[in-house]
């Protein structure tokens, strides 16, 4: 008895960028097996590393004036001020350093990579 059948992966999944950006890298090749976490591919984004320069002027900024005025007794009130300024420019920047590593996609399971285009190369 001879039956048609198909061959297909149990594990399938579709890779998408988290942000709009460009494929700067790409580490792998079609066919070639992976490893949970491996980076496949590293994405640029323009706009999120002008954010990041600019939040990385304004945290040194800030943490400078705080620098300088924390030792002054006429800039005590002030001083609480930007320590607490300093700290949200921190966490801002820190919140768009976890949004450029998510730039780097990574295999979700161990597997093969199948179906890449090959102009991506």
């Amino acid at each position: 008895i001879t039956a048609p059948a198909m061959l297909v992966s149990a594990k399938h999944e579709m890779l998408y960028p988290p942000a709009p950006a460009f494929v700067a890298d790409i580490r792998v090749k079609d066919n070639e097996l992976v490893k949970t976490g491996e980076t496949l591919a590293v994405l640029k984004s323009p706009a999120l590393e002008q954010e990041l320069a600019l939040a990385r002027m304004e945290r040194d900024k800030l943490q400078a004036q705080y620098r300088s005025e924390r030792t002054s007794p006429a800039l005590i009130g002030r001083t609480a001020v930007l320590e607490s300024q300093a700290r949200q420019a921190q966490e801002k920047l820190d919140g768009l350093e976890r949004r450029a590593e998510a730039l780097s996609i990574k295999a979700p399971f161990d597997g093969r990579v199948r179906d890449l285009l090959p102009y991506l190369h």
